[in-house]
Parts: C-alpha cells; sequence; structure tokens
C-alpha cells in the first residue's frame, strides 16, 4: 500500500501469443542405451509422467543431441492480452508492434543460432546430470513405499483426486497420474460431438482401419463363407436332404460409435469395478449387417428346390454394456519391469490367479480376482429386409415380403433382444468364468519375470466333466445369432414345402377321378374359395391385428 493506505497489489492474467509460419525442424540425437538396465527399470519409478524421461536416461551411457536446427519463415500477430488498464493494455500493443517492426528480421535470423546453441547445450547438460548423477538417478523415488500389498483401487489409478473420492476412494493420488494421463487421452479420442452425438472414434480409429479392409470407411466385408453345410430332414412327406450357405457377408456404418458412450466408468463403493458403455448406429445411418442366402432341397421324385435370397439387418442405436472386476495387486504393478511392456500375458499376471481344481474350475474357497460383473446389450429398433433373388419355392416371396414388412418392426426387434438377452446370459454365466480363471492361471506361467515362468509349458491338460459335456464353443457363440435366424426361415420353408408337395400328389389323386367326382369336387371348391375371399375382406389375420 501507498502512504494514504491504498492497497496497489493487482492481479492481472496475462496471455502472450505469437504467430509463426514456416517451421522447420531438424534434430539429430545421439544415444547409446544399456538395454538390459533398460529392461529392469520397475513401473513404480515412472506413474508420474514429468519422471519418465529422467528415470528412462538412467539406463543412457550417452546421450546429446548433436544438430537441433529450427528456422522460422515469418513471424506475425505478436501480442500480449489481459491487462485490466486500457492505458496499460495500449502501450503493451504498441510495444509488440515496435519490437516486431524494428526486431523482426533479426528475432528470425537468431532463432536458428539460439535453438542449435543455447537450447540444445541446456537440453544436453540435463540429459548428462541424469545420466551421471547419483545412482539411479530419477528412479530412485517410487510410489511402491506408500502402497500396501494389497489390490489397487482403480478409483485412485484412473481418475482425478475429486472424481475418485466421489466414487469411495482415497484421492491421494498415490498411483501416480501415469494411467491417469493415459486414461485422459483415450477419452479425448472417444470425446462425443453435442451436435451430432458421434464419438471422435470413429475417424481417429475405426474409419482408418475399416479402409484398409474394404476401402470404404466404416464398411468390413467377409469374402469367405459364414456357413456352409447340410442335413437330412424327415418330417411327415418330405424326405430331403437340406444344404444351407451363407455367403458374401457385409457389415456397413461401423463408424456410427456413439452417445451414450462410456469407457472406465466407475461404480459407486466399488474399487475394482469399471462400467463401460457403446453404441453402434447413432444418428441417421444403422449399423447394417447384409448377406446372401442359399437354401436347396433335393427329394425323391425329381423333388428339387433352390432359393437364393439377400438378408439385410438394419440396427439402430443397438446398445452394449460390459461391466468388468480385476483385482489388481499393487506390488506386481509396481514391480511391473520394462521389458515385458508389450507382453499380454504379464500384464494379466499382475492379477493374481485363483487356485483351481483338477477339472480348471476354481476351488472352493478361493474368490474370483477378474470376472465380468455385468454384460448386457439391447438394440433400439431392428429392421429386416429380405428379397428373393433365385427362388423356385411357392410363395416365397411372400415370405421375404413379411419379413420386410415394416409393420412387423416391433416384433421383430423384440425377437432379436431376446435373443441377445439369451446369449449376453450365456456369456455372462459359469462357462466364461470358468475361461478367465484359466487364463489368468496360464498367464503366470507364461511371464518371463513371473516366479511361476516356465518357458517350456504345455497346455494344460484338465480332467473332463462327469456331468454330459454342455460347453459352447466360441464358435458356437459368434455363429449363434445367425443360425437362430437361419433356423426360423429354414422352418418356414419345411411347412411351405410339405405344403407343395401334398398339393402335388394331391393334384395326380385328382387326375384319377371320375368326371363327375371332379364336377363336385370343383364345384365344393369354388364354395370354399367365395368363402375365403369375403373373410379375408371383411376380417383381418390376428398377426396384423392391431389388438
Amino acid at each position: 500500500s501507498d502512504h494514504n493506505g491504498r492497497n496497489l497489489k493487482t492481479k492481472h492474467d496475462i496471455s502472450v501469443s505469437i504467430e509463426l509460419s514456416d517451421v522447420s525442424l531438424s534434430l539429430s540425437m545421439l544415444m547409446a542405451m544399456d538395454l538390459d538396465l533398460l529392461g529392469s527399470l520397475k513401473m513404480g519409478s515412472m506413474m508420474e509422467v514429468n519422471k519418465i524421461l529422467s528415470c528412462l536416461l538412467t539406463a543412457a551411457h550417452a546421450a546429446s543431441i548433436t544438430e537441433f536446427d529450427v528456422t522460422v519463415g515469418t513471424i506475425s500477430n505478436f501480442a500480449v492480452d489481459g491487462f485490466q488498464s486500457n492505458e496499460v493494455q495500449n502501450a503493451a500493443n504498441d510495444s509488440t508492434r515496435l519490437i516486431l517492426e524494428k526486431y523482426g528480421t533479426k528475432i528470425i535470423s537468431s532463432i536458428p543460432k539460439f535453438f542449435d546453441s543455447t537450447v540444445r547445450t541446456l537440453i544436453n547438460k540435463w540429459m548428462e546430470y541424469n545420466i551421471k548423477g547419483l545412482p539411479g538417478g530419477g528412479c530412485l523415488s517410487s510410489p511402491l513405499d506408500s502402497v500396501g500389498s494389497g489390490f489397487v483401487d482403480l478409483r485412485d489409478l484412473l481418475w482425478t483426486a475429486t472424481m475418485a473420492q466421489d466414487f469411495g476412494g482415497s484421492g491421494l493420488s498415490q498411483y501416480g497420474n501415469l494411467f491417469r494421463v493415459v486414461v485422459g487421452f483415450v477419452r479425448d479420442i472417444f470425446k462425443v460431438n453435442e451436435f451430432t452425438g458421434l464419438s471422435g472414434l470413429n475417424d481417429a480409429v475405426v474409419a482408418p482401419l475399416t479402409l484398409l479392409n474394404s476401402k470404404e470407411a466404416g464398411t468390413v466385408y467377409q469374402t469367405s463363407d459364414l456357413f456352409n453345410g447340410g442335413t437330412q430332414v424327415k418330417v411327415g412327406a418330405l424326405n430331403a436332404d437340406v444344404h444351407f450357405r451363407a455367403y458374401d457377408a457385409k457389415i456397413e456404418n461401423l463408424d456410427t460409435i456413439g452417445s451414450p458412450l462410456q469407457l472406465f466408468g466407475g461404480v459407486r463403493g466399488e474399487p475394482y469395478e469399471l462400467n463401460n458403455t457403446m453404441t453402434f448406429g447413432v444418428g441417421e445411418s444403422p449399423l447394417t449387417f447384409s448377406s446372401k442366402l442359399l437354401l436347396s432341397l433335393n427329394g425323391d421324385d425329381d423333388f428339387q428346390i433352390n432359393n437364393e435370397m439377400d438378408l439385410r439387418l438394419e440396427l439402430f442405436d443397438a446398445n452394449a454394456i460390459l461391466g468388468t472386476m480385476a483385482k489388481i495387486s499393487e506390488s506386481r504393478l509396481f514391480g511391473f519391469p520394462l521389458r515385458d511392456i508389450f507382453n499380454l500375458h504379464c500384464w494379466l499376471a499382475t492379477i493374481p490367479a485363483p487356485a483351481l481344481d483338477s477339472r480348471g474350475v476354481r476351488s472352493r474357497g478361493s474368490e474370483a480376482t477378474a470376472s465380468l460383473s455385468n454384460l448386457d446389450a439391447h438394440i433400439g429398433q431392428l429392421m429386416m429386409k429380405a428379397q428373393c433373388n433365385n427362388c423356385s419355392s411357392p410363395r416365397m416371396s411372400e415370405l421375404t415380403d413379411l419379413l420386410s414388412d415394416p409393420a412387423t418392426q416391433k416384433e421383430t426387434t423384440d425377437v432379436a433382444n431376446a435373443l441377445l438377452n439369451y446369449v449376453t446370459q450365456l456369456m455372462g454365466g459359469n462357462f466364461i468364468q470358468v475361461q478367465i480363471d484359466r487364463l489368468l492361471n496360464d498367464a503366470a506361467r507364461k511371464c518371463p519375470h513371473n516366479p511361476a515362468f516356465d518357458p517350456d509349458a504345455a497346455p494344460v491338460s484338465y480332467e473332463a466333466f462327469e456331468s454330459p459335456d454342455s460347453s459352447y464353443s466360441m464358435s458356437y457363440l459368434v455363429l449363434l445369432s445367425g443360425l437362430v435366424i437361419a433356423a426360423i426361415i429354414v422352418v418356414s420353408l419345411v411347412f411351405l414345402f410339405i405344403r407343395f408337395i401334398v398339393q402335388r400328389r394331391h393334384k395326380k389323386w385328382v387326375q384319377t377321378l371320375p368326371p363327375h367326382q371332379l364336377k363336385k369336387l370343383a364345384c365344393q371348391q369354388k364354395w370354399e374359395t367365395v368363402q375365403e375371399d369375403q373373410l379375408n375382406h371383411t376380417t383381418i389375420s390376428m398377426f396384423r391385428s392391431k389388438q
């Protein structure tokens, strides 16, 4: 304050901005690393992002920048903003303008020398200090000293201190900020555009990957057969060889991922659980599955039918929810050596494996350390479109029209959701849990730095269950949806084919009747036809009824 008692302290938020154009950077570096020492560095020493580089340099015998060439074409719009006083702001604007006018050319010409001498020297001195400093250098301090021998609290590992506290975590950030920064980067990629409702993942990941497969963003082609097989069917008068084939499959609009979308979401009060939600078919473009289907029947009496059709499924707002539980050992995570950072088995081995019995099932009293805590899927709206390309079956076109009828969309969606519910219950049951438990046990034997590592480990064989084998293969789970839909179509066709055979044999029988019986039968059929037409015009079927 001055002699009059006035407070002269003021606070200004000042921002400095400058525009550089035609910037060119050339950097050459010499580095000699001790690969054994580098590989032995522990994850716990690098849990803080600002310690990673200094920690890595402790494994270097020598490191220096030999060339650091930076050139700038022009400098413009140099400004210092944020002063509360207009007089001071105007003075700052005049000063920056005069600096550019009088010294702009000299500044541009001095930039290469400044970076190649001053900046390069400072960086080299800093690297030399970390290399030749105390043993261990930047890797001396480790969060290992501040954590226990329990499991990692995922809330404190992945989220900010405030969010972690809101969900029941300690909020102490005892695991550093490395994983928090990585998760933040991933969330920025997945961020949903508030205007379109679509995620940035579509442009950053989905579009480039699908372009490699099909040269079309968001589209994937399957050139080989999805399914190709046959069997013999005996139903009533029908005795035929049935062959079914699904081919030329295509998935379109994979780049329609959007809201609701959540990654690494927490469960309040649960330190080891995460919720993940992803939605496909957001907006006007639905997630689309299409394939060609071929159904052929060959029976007696030169009976041969071939039906080739296009089936297309359009899914709007198809939502999948995956909840996971993982108990990661604190000591194993922080003691993770850098040499195995790309070994998936070692990451799985950070989760202690439960004890298994001779059948590969978790023993009684042994708790699960990893599981699917929640698995659910739902389709907002499903549209089915079917079209006959070459169908020899009677009334096959009526079946495809019925499948494509917009009035049946609600029923089709309900059936699809019921099927999804069955599949998710199957995958979220004991079968998947057993596979997870076995996977964790195998991971320890395949991780080089794990005490249980066995380089010559053979696949573990477990005793067979005494009860009948009711396990399902992964291929069954993948093809289940398609096979159920195909089964519905096959059953419908079977009834049509039986009717066709009955009509064919009826025609042969009619040809053996005398004229007076034929006339009587014709009159009776005509009367029945009139009655059916009258019913069709005055009533509607129960299937199409709104009640």
